[in-house]
């Protein structure tokens, strides 16, 4: 396993001398992730595979795994979101060709590809709309909701009785 993946990779030859990459990547390196994290803490790790199938298509399979540190939309705290997502990634030359099914297109026009991109790209695809705890501590609607003695606290309260 590398401590630190390149940047920066030929896919399509590494298909071909059929390649094992694993190793950890900065989230510090991951910039349009960053609008959707709280901090930039961690790292990610990937095992991919970049071989060809029985038609002889460049194809990469893996996974990758982090934790990030995202907001709660509930209670607006810091969460820990782990996220482990699998890869399927067929390497095409042009839009025109057929992806099969269960993968992913993963157009060249370039022979060089950014992998921190790559790895970007997946992580940006398994993120949640909305990041929440499945229990907020310090989320008043649900206290409110869960204490009658609460609910005779609450100023709304009174509307119930009004007839729209």
């Amino acid at each position: 396993m590398l401590d630190k993946l390149p940047n920066f990779i030929d896919a399509k030859r590494f298909t071909l001398q059929d390649c094992h990459l694993k190793g950890n990547v900065d989230l510090a390196e991951m910039s349009r992730l960053q609008d959707s994290l709280y901090n930039q803490d961690g790292t990610v790790e990937i095992d991919w595979h970049f071989t060809t199938n029985e038609q002889h298509r460049s194809i990469i399979t893996g996974n990758i795994q982090t934790t990030v540190n995202v907001l709660c939309q509930r209670c607006l705290q810091v969460m820990l979101l782990p996220i482990e997502t699998k890869v399927a990634l067929i390497i095409l030359n042009n839009e025109d060709q057929e992806v099969p099914q269960n993968y992913e297109a993963l157009i060249l026009t370039n022979p060089e590809v950014s992998l921190y991109n790559m790895i970007e790209d997946e992580l940006l695809l398994a993120l949640p709309i909305v990041s929440y705890h499945t229990d907020c501590s310090s989320n008043q609607y649900k206290r409110l909701k869960s204490d009658p003695e609460d609910l005779k606290e609450n100023p709304f309260k009174i509307l119930e009785n009004l007839n729209l």
